[in-house]
């Protein structure tokens, strides 16, 4: 979308940083198709869906994952953009299995230099993580929006499954968290048994009113991402090794083959690099 455009061409003008977990256009090209076509950096593990479709991966895992795409939309919103289209699909990991976040269609900016807020109209993005505000058609804080929607993104990683199909108080699991009848909700979805500390957290990021809802500092400082805020190198090669067998369960060996090989030989031009010409070169 044009305003996506806007949003990509501001993300450009910030200075790189280790927590961007931003996918950039790296280079178009038009000679004379019909429609241009656009080459971009290269993300070889993957959408982040994948490492849930068969069977949700380990808290831990849940846990690494989690707290970087936290980083990332932090950054974002720092510079005063929100996403507006969270979702576990909407994020993809690099070689070194960082959460990278795709697609700004729905991106707005809605915070100034100042940090004055811009209340926000959208329309509906996708369903099962559309926060209560926006299905009420009223003007909301895309800050607190994108939260809603990374509470369910928490909730996948950790279940492989939706905590509810849509926050309306016509949802039988939605309408518990309205409630606050939490002990119902956990009870009717036979997750009991999960940690006081996830639950705590899930529940604050997807709560009915956008003022319960976390800041990104409070989730980073969350007692339940404690365990990952401060990995020595050894501890968070082991977490990568994991990911590594993880990721090697649902690719083939071919596949992995042809991957690695398209990183070494650099085929693919990467964000504020080459031109792009040699890119489709044999």
């Amino acid at each position: 979308s044009t305003e996506g455009n806007k949003i990509l061409n501001i993300l450009s003008q910030i200075p790189d940083n280790k927590y961007t977990s931003i996918i950039y256009n790296s280079q178009k090209f038009d000679e004379g198709n019909e429609k241009p076509f656009y080459a971009m950096d290269f993300f070889s593990k993957g959408l982040l869906f994948d490492y849930i479709s068969s069977e949700s991966i380990t808290e831990r895992l849940a846990k690494y994952i989690f707290r970087k795409i936290i980083l990332g939309f932090q950054f974002l919103h720092n510079n005063g953009i929100c996403h507006l289209d969270v979702k576990i699909e909407n994020i993809i990991l690099d070689k070194e299995f960082w959460p990278i976040i795709i697609d700004f269609g729905f991106a707005k900016k809605y915070k100034n230099e100042k940090g004055e807020i811009t209340l926000l109209t959208i329309d509906k993005g996708s369903h099962n993580y559309v926060a209560p505000e926006i299905w009420k058609e009223e003007k909301f804080n895309g800050e607190k929006a994108d939260i809603f929607s990374l509470g369910v993104v928490l909730f996948l990683l950790i279940n492989g499954n939706y905590g509810f199909k849509e926050s309306k108080k016509a949802d039988k699991f939605y309408r518990l968290i309205i409630k606050k009848k939490y002990d119902e909700y956990w009870k009717k979805l036979k997750l009991e048994n999960l940690s006081d500390d996830f639950k705590n957290l899930y529940l604050r990021m997807v709560a009915f009113e956008p003022g319960e809802r976390p800041t990104f500092d409070e989730i980073l400082n969350n007692a339940w991402l404690k365990e990952v805020s401060n990995l020595s190198q050894d501890e968070e090669d082991k977490i990568k090794k994991e990911l590594k067998k993880k990721y090697a369960s649902f690719k083939s060996v071919k596949e992995i083959i042809i991957e690695e090989k398209i990183e070494t030989e650099d085929l693919i031009t990467r964000s504020g690099g080459n031109d792009g010409n040699n890119i489709f070169n044999d």
